[in-house]
């Protein structure tokens, strides 16, 4: 009995507990994947995270390595990850393990802030256990790269408790960990300035007087942006039509697509079922305007309403919880400005939140009017049945992130027409020489979308095993034109060029490769040739260069 009285003494402790409990249960069998996707690039190959010495560089360097024109800057979701490689090893169980354990933590947050707004623990109870358990989360938990999902809830989460307790240090701490882990965390703002003015009542002189102190953490944030971005400080050069159509339509027809896109997340937030890792071009079918798409016209009506809630139901739990949803999905619904990906199920972390404490409002409503004990376990029992489904589609949808030929192929079934998981999945199919197979899904993913430059470059290494150089120097070629910044593309063709010998266009693109990613090794590599050019000035320099990367 000792224990049981601790633990009701220690309610976030025992709540802490049974979280962890019921997240390793639920997201445990994900511990096992390997690097994913994004994973491979964004951690995998990185090797200054592997060294604690860079540990404070990765405070003023873009997210993706020599590559600020992406627009990205999380230096708190790198750093995590450059403390995973020093305590948890290099392979990829220690980082899902933390991300676990994030989890875990963000779900005691959600009881606390749900038990803050609404002032009942027991709808915080179920909105936190639909939280833990709903599939929808399964990429931002189960893909290591969903860690900046996970930092990005943490921290603001905790500065919405810290700002509604008026504990005003630790609450731009909060936030300032919350930015620095994911840009769009900059949308808790807007909910800390609704829930100031509406669910505690103070007056617009108060909010603009202690709004300011927020200036204490986007100061220094914009600062550390323009050091590791400097021209990408407020944009991106890199999003691509095949990853966000949307940025290349007219604002009528992004935005009729958006809330038909809109709809799609609603459903799959309430049906979570076929899932997707990947909504890229073509896996969605576009809409011309809001009057030829229901969908949209559905998606327009529920954006308003949920708009309706916040305004018209701002001092109750309904338009709070609208709040916590529709801030920050807006900064994400490629409404105002297009982002970086059409659709992204990582991208509900937080803006589901809303939804589920609404939710979680309504089970308590209709609870409070059962008049008998009888009735009540009635209603357990469904509560109970609901959450074990969410579990098991969780703990399901956990397989399919093992490897990227199981998530590539779960893609191809739910969504056939992605081009990037056709020539994914023809990629995995080459690096088992299978032609056969890799030449079917390249003809498939050629249907769909010519111009996706990774699909071209493939097509540049199957010509090369069967000989067709000519062909193979097509493709490459094709690949840079669609993609300047195409990597894997000028380092095929240098390759090409070396075998055959024509020093001169293997030195021309091993330029454009250094410009673009100076490694150790290509600036090495581009010292050789230039030595055979008979550039041996040059070369020297780039031999130089590379010695001191190496210290």
């Amino acid at each position: 009995m000792s224990w049981v009285r601790y633990l009701q003494r220690h309610q976030l402790f025992s709540i802490m507990l049974v979280s962890l409990v019921l997240s390793f249960i639920i997201f445990g069998n994900g511990i096992k994947g390997g690097f994913v996707l994004d994973d491979t690039v964004v951690v995998e190959k990185r090797g200054e995270l592997r060294k604690l010495e860079n540990f404070f560089t990765l405070f003023i360097s873009p997210y993706h390595q020599n590559a600020p024109y992406t627009g990205l800057f999380r230096p708190v979701t790198m750093a995590s990850y450059a403390l995973n490689f020093a305590l948890l090893g290099r392979g990829p169980s220690g980082f899902h393990l933390v991300n676990i354990i994030l989890h875990a933590l963000n779900v005691v947050l959600v009881f606390v802030v749900t038990h803050k707004l609404l002032k009942h623990k027991r709808p915080a109870i179920f909105a936190a256990l639909l939280f833990l358990a709903h599939p929808l989360h399964v990429e931002a938990v189960t893909s290591i790269v969903g860690r900046a999902e996970l930092l990005a809830f943490l921290g603001s989460l905790l500065a919405i408790i810290f700002a509604l307790e008026r504990r005003w240090w630790w609450m731009i701490l909060a936030f300032f960990l919350a930015i620095l882990s994911k840009e769009s965390a900059l949308a808790v703002l807007p909910i800390i300035l609704y829930l100031w003015r509406w669910q505690q009542g103070q007056s617009w002189s108060w909010l603009v007087k202690n709004s300011s102190r927020f200036l204490l953490a986007l100061a220094p944030y914009f600062l550390l942006r323009y050091l590791a971005l400097g021209q990408y400080l407020f944009k991106s050069g890199s999003v691509s039509f095949v990853e966000n159509p949307l940025k290349f339509m007219d604002l009528g027809e992004r935005i009729a697509n958006a809330l038909m896109v809109f709809w799609l997340y609603l459903t799959k937030l309430f049906w979570p079922v076929k899932l997707s890792a990947d909504y890229s071009y073509n896996s969605i079918p576009l809409v011309k305007n809001l009057l030829t798409s229901w969908q949209a016209s559905v998606g327009l009506v529920l954006l308003l309403g949920l708009i309706g809630l916040l305004v018209f139901k701002r001092k109750v739990g309904y338009g709070q919880a609208a709040g916590i949803f529709v801030f920050p999905y807006l900064v994400v619904a490629n409404l105002f400005f297009p982002v970086g990906t059409i659709m992204g199920e990582r991208l509900l972390y937080l803006p589901s939140l809303g939804v589920i404490i609404m939710v979680a409002w309504l089970l308590e409503q209709g609870l409070s009017k059962l008049s008998t004990r009888r009735y009540q376990k009635f209603f357990y029992g469904g509560l109970a049945v609901v959450l074990l489904v969410l579990s098991y589609l969780t703990i399901q949808r956990n397989q399919v992130w093992q490897s990227n030929a199981s998530l590539l192929s779960a893609v191809s079934q739910v969504n056939p027409n992605s081009v990037i998981a056709q020539t994914g999945l023809a990629a995995i199919a080459l690096t088992k020489d299978d032609l056969t197979e890799t030449t079917k899904r390249l003809a498939i993913a050629n249907t769909i979308y010519p111009g996706y430059a990774p699909l071209q470059n493939l097509q540049g290494i199957v010509a090369v095993k069967t000989g067709n150089l000519v062909a193979a120097e097509k493709h490459y070629l094709r690949a840079v034109e669609l993609n300047p910044r195409s990597l894997n593309a000028y380092n095929n063709l240098v390759s090409l060029y070396l075998s055959q010998k024509n020093y001169t266009r293997a030195a021309q693109y091993l330029e454009k490769v250094i410009q673009l990613s100076p490694t150790q090794e290509q600036v090495t590599r581009y010292g050789q040739v230039l030595l055979m050019l008979g550039r041996s000035e040059e070369a020297a320099r780039m031999i130089d260069w590379a010695k001191k990367m190496v210290k």
